[in-house]
């Protein structure tokens, strides 16, 4: 269970990095360079490959934006 955890703190921190070092442009990005940032960013991270869907990552993107709106 903890490792289950851990993976996932490891992708919430690839989205917080993409939102923060693209938060003027975030909405003007399209998917696959989003999905690029990502991998970027988790790779760099962990030394391992992105796994999560698309339509996961943009809706989990589009969650932490209305999270930082409030």
């Amino acid at each position: 269970m903890a490792g289950l955890i851990n993976e996932n703190f490891e992708e919430e921190k690839a989205i917080n990095k993409l939102i923060v070092l693209n938060y003027k442009n975030i909405k003007s990005l399209d998917i696959a360079e989003r999905r690029k940032l990502l991998e970027k960013y988790f790779f760099n991270e962990t030394g391992k490959s992105w796994n999560v869907p698309d339509d996961i990552s943009e809706k989990l993107i589009q969650l932490r934006l209305e999270e930082l709106k409030k």
